[in-house]
């Protein structure tokens, strides 16, 4: 016999489809449920020291995320990673498909910003290794920092390890997950970091 179950991905549904199976009855699931899918907020950031443009980043591993009651979706990010943006304001598109076809989508804008010369103070700083894995080093020679925080893609602070004193700062992100994170220092400059 044919069967065909809507919603057969859900738990209900997906109990009467394996048990249909187990009688050796030939199913069909209908699955019009679209998947799910969650933007970071908007963000503003800078091109790299030097350059003429912005990269933009693979935010599908650094903060977008998707799920879907039957299977995993395929994202898709509007403009692609690698891309280069001059300076102005952009929207971000992300979509979520499902293997039946059901999208949902999801954006935030980014601007892209050149760092203001009268900002002595964050011209004067590095932060070193950027993308990196345990210890990040920042130094300032334009004065000193007195105070870092961290927060993730989502603008929640994170508590890392770290010193501050008159050399500069040392944050432990040995511990962190995978993706973009934004250092605050003096309560004023943020630099982006990458945690691998």
């Amino acid at each position: 016999m044919k069967c065909l179950v809507t919603g057969g991905c859900g738990f209900i549904g997906s109990h009467i489809v394996d048990k249909l199976v187990e009688l050796g009855q030939e199913v069909t699931v209908i699955d019009n449920t679209p998947p799910s899918i969650q933007c970071p907020g908007d963000m503003t950031d800078t091109p790299e020291a030097g350059a003429t443009f912005y990269t933009v980043p693979n935010f599908l591993a650094m903060g977008v995320t998707a799920a879907d009651n039957c299977e995993v979706v395929s994202l898709t990010q509007t403009p692609p990673a690698g891309a280069q943006l001059v300076l102005g304001t952009y929207t971000m598109e992300f979509e979520a498909t499902d293997p039946s076809g059901n999208t949902s989508s999801c954006s935030f804008v980014l601007t892209v910003e050149e760092l203001g010369l009268d900002d002595y103070f964050t011209q004067g700083l590095s932060m070193f290794p950027n993308p990196a894995r345990e210890m990040v080093q920042i130094s300032s020679n334009h004065g000193l920092i007195e105070s870092i925080e961290l927060f993730s893609i989502s603008g929640k602070v994170v508590d890392v390890p770290m010193t501050v004193d008159q050399a500069g700062a040392s944050l432990n992100v040995s511990a962190l997950p995978s993706g973009m994170y934004f250092v605050s220092i003096n309560h004023g400059s943020t630099k982006k970091l990458i945690v691998r």
